[in-house]
């Protein structure tokens, strides 16, 4: 692929036994400034806030390879800091699927 602006990409890399890093994707943030993250409590989820597009993206992360999938996309204002209270939870309602999850601090 492409190679992505650190302004724009969020990189995941892999720790072996020795401390070293590898490279496993660079995907892009859907935004500019990516500069707050969180991953949930069980680690499926990470939150990436993107301070200069006023977005929060809500990637699905593979438990074995660390790899990211975009979900979601919010409008959120220029949040710079997050932090779970729960994790993601998704449900039924009237036949659609809501999305609700709780984050005690968007710092801006």
């Amino acid at each position: 692929g492409s190679e992505m602006c650190i302004e724009t990409g969020i990189g995941v890399y892999h720790v072996d036994n020795q401390g070293s890093l590898s490279g496993v994707q660079w995907i892009s943030s859907d935004g500019r400034n990516p500069r707050g993250f969180q991953i949930s409590p069980s680690g499926r989820w990470l939150l990436a806030a993107n301070q200069d597009s006023d977005n929060l993206v809500v990637f699905e992360r593979d438990g074995e390879t660390g790899k990211l999938e975009k979900r979601w996309v919010y409008e959120a204002g220029a949040v710079v800091c997050l932090q779970f209270l729960s994790d993601l939870k998704m449900e039924m309602s009237s036949g659609k699927i809501r999305k609700t999850f709780s984050i005690s601090k968007v710092w801006q």
